[in-house]
């Protein structure tokens, strides 16, 4: 079989950073050029792990990466450099051909780099399928995110990205407006020292699973970004904020009045610190959707609610499940005076950690 000159300058490359300490003058513009049609599939998998373990490598700035890329063509580039702590530019804006999107492009990229302390800039407005997915996955010097100015947001894109990065404190800009299934699922998960979110989560028209567990974990967060949306999704909310024992600071209001399937089933669930939920003004409930909202809200002190009907078929129980199991007996709850008695005794009850069951 005969060798290409491509695959002879993939090799080389290769070999010649296999022990290198420092990539200071070797560019690679002939070899990560523009995806054309016709070299598509041979793209993928191009650079798959090229530098993955290299614990020597300090420096990747002067690769040179292209404005187009291709599906797949740097999963993994450098997972596990633990010692990197300068990342390449990627000027990459455009994540897809005449024909189709292109998928996974950086695809857990820098995994593992315990080093890195400055992300490379993610200029792209419009991004594809799963194309940051944990790219910054367990950087644990990471301090601050890059801006992330796309505005359509596609099926997991941003899933994991910032998962477990230890130190890491501020979101930068965020503008995603129109997002798809997972966009931001388990987004900042376990990102113990996030602090400012700066109105990440600012869509007003949501989708299904969008925002699940974006920031469960993240136990020093003490104020909530602001949640505008008034079209929900199923499950768009689910465990957001699950687990930030330091959140004091919430909205006043959910807006949406129209709900979805356990769209806020375990929202603030574990938030320890929480004393006032947000105020909850949808009059017609569906199945889950207060599932475990304020479950072992072990501080709260007031929530209230409007609705006065519950979907047909439903039990109580179907909606509100766990909802404020683990409160306190003193919380106090205002809710809408057409409610019938038997709906009031159905929901206003749960058992606390003794399992004495206490009635509101």
């Amino acid at each position: 079989r005969q060798i290409s000159i491509q695959q002879i300058l993939h090799l080389l490359f290769i070999f010649s950073i296999i022990n290198a300490v420092c990539i200071t003058d070797l560019y690679a513009s002939s070899y990560f050029g523009e995806v054309n049609e016709e070299d598509e599939f041979l793209a993928m998998w191009c650079a798959d792990r090229m530098f993955e373990n290299q614990s020597g490598l300090i420096s990747a700035r002067n690769l040179i990466f292209p404005d187009v890329v291709g599906d797949i063509m740097f999963d993994y580039m450098f997972s596990n450099c633990t010692n990197l702590v300068k990342a390449p530019t990627l000027p990459a804006t455009v994540f897809a051909n005449e024909r189709r999107d292109h998928e996974f492009c950086y695809n857990f990229m820098f995994t593992g780099c315990k080093k890195l302390k400055i992300a490379p800039e993610l200029p792209a407005t419009s991004i594809s399928k799963c194309c940051y997915q944990g790219m910054f996955s367990e950087c644990d010097s990471l301090l601050v995110t890059p801006a992330l100015p796309a505005t359509t947001v596609k099926e997991s894109s941003y899933f994991n990205m910032f998962f477990g990065c230890d130190n890491l404190t501020t979101l930068s800009y965020v503008s995603a407006s129109t997002l798809s299934y997972k966009s931001f699922m388990q987004t900042c998960v376990n990102c113990s020292k996030l602090v400012n979110t700066q109105g990440m989560l600012s869509a007003k028209e949501l989708a299904e699973d969008c925002y699940q567990a974006t920031f469960y974990g993240c136990s020093r967060l003490t104020k909530a970004p602001y949640l505008p949306a008034t079209t929900l999704a199923p499950s768009c909310y689910m465990a957001t904020f699950l687990g930030c024992s330091k959140l004091v600071e919430v909205q006043d209001v959910l807006p949406a009045t129209n709900l979805e399937e356990n769209c806020y089933y375990c929202m603030f669930s574990d938030c320890t610190s929480l004393k006032v939920g947000p105020s909850l003004p949808a009059l017609h409930l569906v199945k889950g959707c207060y599932g475990g909202i304020f479950q072992r809200c072990t501080n709260l002190e007031y929530v209230e609610l409007d609705f006065e009907t519950i979907e047909s078929g439903l039990e109580p129980y179907d909606v509100f499940e766990s909802w404020v199991m683990g409160v306190p007996s003193d919380c106090k709850f205002k809710y809408s005076a057409k409610l019938s008695d038997e709906i009031i005794k159905n929901t206003f009850m749960y058992y606390d950690d003794d399992n004495n069951l206490i009635f509101k």
